[in-house]
């Protein structure tokens, strides 16, 4: 065996061992929350992707996810739901019991800084039953 032969082993040998033995990050989990744990602890949650439950309300200048006690027309104690758009096929959503997969942030306060946070890059919103 020649020496160009030994060190082409050497090469495939490494490539192999460092793909077979290497460990991957694990990936980021999705916190599970309800809207009133990003209203209570916003900092815990900042710049994660949540997966937030509460109840939608779907309207102009006041897209926001809201605990099921909370009054619609009461923005302190909700998080704005910033959506690209105001597409009809979102008014399902409204006064619903849903979930909200994105990224919350506790700085982003939506409309006229009226909100306590707010969930962008919205994946999927989805009713849930009660």
């Amino acid at each position: 065996m020649n020496f160009e032969a030994v060190i082409l082993l050497c090469g495939i040998f490494a490539a192999y061992w460092t793909d077979a033995n290497s460990v991957s990050p694990p990936k980021k989990a999705r916190a599970e929350v309800t809207v009133q744990d990003l209203i209570e602890h916003p900092g815990n949650y900042n710049g994660k992707e949540v997966t937030a439950t509460g109840i939608a309300s779907i309207e102009f200048e006041n897209t926001a996810l809201r605990p099921p006690a909370v009054s619609r027309n009461t923005t302190n104690s909700a998080v704005w739901l910033e959506l690209p758009e105001l597409k009809p096929e979102l008014k399902k959503f409204d006064l619903q019991l849903v979930r909200v997969c994105g990224i919350f942030h506790a700085g982003r306060l939506g409309h006229f800084g009226m909100f306590q946070g707010a969930i962008t890059n919205i994946k999927e919103i989805k009713k849930i039953a009660k």
